[in-house]
């Protein structure tokens, strides 16, 4: 498919308008996977392919997988899904195909998109507050956190990263820190590696996946510009100002096989991200210099 129109070009009125709205997907003609779902008018659908080829355009996730597809010798196939009259319409298919059928976390969106918070997502087979059964009005009391911290139990996250840390650490030799479970939503690991964190992050629900990435040893400016300068380096792409950092290959796995090769591929891209850094800029970062290059 080629192009997205409004109306088919033909001078016989024996044709019906196309609805305004549409729901389309980005696919990688390589492997056929869909990477990304969107809703749209006009020639929306098409407008990633050229932001991928602009100068000066941020490099978000969706951005860097359209370029290293072309990269690779196939191309980004735009196919779309549905058409609607209305937007609402559009939203609701937009949002289900994210989460119930693709999963975000396989996707390149940022946006979760329209009323999320009451879409099942993939593979949670599990009752649902405002899906299944009505959802308790949020008193501040704690019940929110108290929820996370029950599906956290029943799944046995505290256990299964205390055996990923032990894991790691027979590996590779290095010192992880202790399991954090502060956070009710989530449970992390962090190996603090000079100016930044390597973070393991698990959500408390029954989704075996881990994911991984850099993130700012604090909220300050300095060690923010570091983790922007890094992306700018290397494949990493930055997130929220430089809190965090997230590689579009090696982010999330399941077994520990695995996260240990990831963890060790992130180490040497950020050894070769550091190394061609100019040492001024990271003496900079270090006295927390606020210019970037």
């Amino acid at each position: 498919m080629k192009t997205v129109k409004n109306k088919i070009d033909t001078k016989n009125d024996d044709f019906l308008e196309l609805k305004k709205h549409y729901v389309y997907e980005l696919v990688n003609s390589i492997d056929n996977k869909v990477f990304y779902v969107g809703k749209g008018q006009g020639e929306r659908a098409h407008q990633h392919i050229k932001e991928a080829s602009s100068e000066g355009i941020e490099e978000t996730e969706k951005i860097h997988k359209i370029k290293t597809i072309k990269n690779n010798g196939g191309k980004t196939i735009v196919r779309v899904i549905g058409r609607y009259r209305t937007g609402t319409e559009a939203f609701s298919v937009e949002s289900t195909l994210i989460h119930w059928v693709y999963g975000k976390e396989n996707l390149t969106n940022n946006q979760p998109g329209h009323g999320s918070d009451s879409i099942r997502e993939k593979d949670d087979l599990g009752e649902i507050p405002n899906i299944d059964i009505p959802e308790k009005i949020r008193s501040f009391d704690g019940a929110y956190s108290r929820k996370h911290e029950a599906e956290r139990d029943k799944h046995n996250i505290i256990p299964f990263m205390t055996e990923l840390k032990s894991f790691l650490e027979s590996k590779t030799g290095l010192s992880l820190s202790d399991v954090d479970h502060s956070n009710s939503r989530f449970t992390t690991l962090r190996y603090d590696y000079g100016n930044i964190c390597i973070q393991l992050s698990k959500t408390s629900s029954s989704n075996n996946q881990v994911w991984i990435g850099l993130v700012a040893r604090s909220g300050k400016e300095k060690d923010r510009n570091y983790i922007e300068n890094i992306s700018r380096c290397s494949d990493f792409i930055s997130q929220n100002h430089g809190q965090y950092a997230k590689h579009p290959e090696y982010n999330k796995f399941s077994n520990f096989e695995e996260i240990l090769d990831a963890f060790g591929i992130i180490i040497n891209q950020v050894d070769k991200a550091i190394s061609i850094l100019p040492c001024n800029l990271y003496i900079h970062n270090i006295l927390g210099n606020r210019h970037g290059f």
